[in-house]
């Protein structure tokens, strides 16, 4: 494959092979707005499949070459002659485009890079750069090259989910304070409706000594049940905000929950609340003696790519932070692992993102829609992902378990862990995803025994797995 111009481009041309022309965002203007100048939305179909296009360049095909396809807009084309295989789209830089958050990048710069990374109001609900995989995957067909169509996952799945949970608020004045807030937020004639229901369920959990939102059992034994396993986000310290009432380091009962969860092989994660404060974070799990591998940002506020350092320097390994808020879709245009990229210093940073595809709250506060409607969205993102063979990223806060409010939703989170077990996804923690997929990366071409999320072994403290060389 050739990724070449100018005239590197006339010298290799009729070499065969697959070359493509550069669309020039990393020339003079890159990380500026006039360096997004060549952005299109576009589509080209291909033997019968359509791809979407994001960059490219506005040359023209060679005219002793066959034009295969043309863009819907005419701009892009593919062309060959004998097993040559040119184009003017370039997967290549598009891919780089989502990957690194680079346009985020270049609009908080235009902000005078003050604020938090903040996503942009575009709706990922197709994983381009996996689109743009596949693209030029079709154009190396053309040259007689065939990608390998062996299962990505542990034991021969062939797609993945990962299971998470940040834990923001665990009191029951919190509790309190979330049902005022909801019933004000749905009217009045609803509110009196569903007192009669609540208010008895609230009272039990009381009586119980327990908050309505401490649902660490509910979930232990939801998962346990249906054999699998997922990640918990903890924040270490209170700091004042009425967006989490608890830290970790502070109370020797969460504590407790956390280290029963780590022992029955869920995953203890860092929830940070923000880049100032993860170093710190990190070392006051570690002193709990916490293994902790995984950060989720709260409320997904990290500033790409400063971020990405805090998290290197915290000796974190992976994060799951690459998300929406106010909606399900692939922020970073990929349903699979990734490491992150800093394009401003031009460095790969040895962090792997899992990035975050589906989110409770997105339906519950953000489109105000129906639990039903959640697990609609969620059966199409499964069959994008399994089409891929990519993994499905889900966050379920643990107030999500709540019966009081919050029934219908739980049963929903059972729902989908049905299905995915159903269509035989692999399901793992974080770390566990993360992990495979560094070794992956690595070329370890590695083999597990057994299958599921228990097939991973324990034994390592983090969800490790055992695993031999294949040959």
């Amino acid at each position: 494959m050739f990724y070449c111009s100018g005239e590197d481009l006339q010298k290799t041309r009729g070499l065969g092979g697959v070359l493509i022309h550069p669309s020039g965002i990393f020339g003079e203007d890159y990380l500026t707005a006039r360096s997004l100048d060549q952005q299109c939305a576009d589509r080209i179909h291909l033997d019968g499949i359509g791809f979407p296009v994001i960059l490219g360049s506005r040359t023209s095909p060679p005219d002793r070459y066959e034009v295969l396809a043309r863009s819907e807009r005419e701009k892009y084309w593919v062309a060959s002659e004998g097993k040559a295989v040119e184009t003017n789209i370039d997967p290549i830089s598009a891919s780089f485009l989502e990957l690194s958050l680079y346009r985020e990048v270049i609009a908080r710069e235009l902000r005078g890079n003050s604020g938090d990374g903040g996503e942009l109001d575009q709706n990922n609900r197709e994983p381009l750069v996996d689109a743009q995989a596949r693209f030029l995957g079709s154009l190396m067909e053309r040259c007689g090259c065939t990608a390998s169509s062996e299962p990505k996952w542990p034991g021969g799945h062939r797609f993945a989910v990962c299971l998470t949970h940040d834990i923001d608020q665990i009191t029951a004045r919190t509790a309190l304070n979330w049902y005022q807030f909801d019933m004000k937020r749905r009217g009045g004639r609803r509110v009196m409706a569903s007192i009669p229901s609540m208010l008895p369920r609230f009272v039990r959990a009381l009586l119980r000594f327990r908050s309505p939102f401490w649902t660490f059992d509910k979930i232990r034994s939801i998962e346990k049940g249906k054999g699998v396993r997922s990640s918990f986000f903890f924040i270490p310290f209170r700091d004042g905000s009425s967006e989490h009432d608890y830290g970790i380091a502070e109370s020797k009962k969460v504590q407790g929950e956390a280290r029963d969860l780590s022992r029955g092989g869920w995953e203890v994660g860092l929830h940070t609340v923000g880049d100032a404060r993860i170093d710190g974070e990190a070392r006051a799990m570690s002193s709990l003696g916490l293994t902790t591998h995984s950060v989720r940002y709260h409320r997904l506020k990290f500033r790409a790519p400063e971020s990405w350092e805090r998290i290197e320097e915290a000796g974190l390994l992976s994060d799951c932070s690459v998300g929406y808020n106010g909606r399900a879709g692939f922020r970073a245009g990929t349903c699979f692992p990734f490491m992150l990229f800093d394009p401003v210093a031009g460095r790969e940073v040895p962090v792997m993102e899992v990035p975050l595809s589906l989110m409770d709250s997105s339906f519950y506060w953000y489109q105000e829609v129906s639990p039903e409607k959640l697990f609609g969205t969620f059966r199409e993102l499964l069959d994008v992902v399994e089409d891929h063979g990519g993994v499905l990223v889900i966050l379920w806060h643990n107030n999500f378990f709540d019966d009081t409010l919050y029934r219908e939703w739980a049963d929903i989170y059972s729902r989908i862990i049905d299905m995915v077990k159903k269509r035989g996804a692999f399901i793992g923690t974080v770390s566990e995803v993360s992990d495979w997929w560094r070794n992956r990366m690595a070329n370890n071409a590695l083999e597990l025994v057994g299958g599921g999320s228990e097939e991973m072994g324990r034994e390592n403290g983090r969800g490790g797995f055992h695993a031999s060389p294949r040959h």
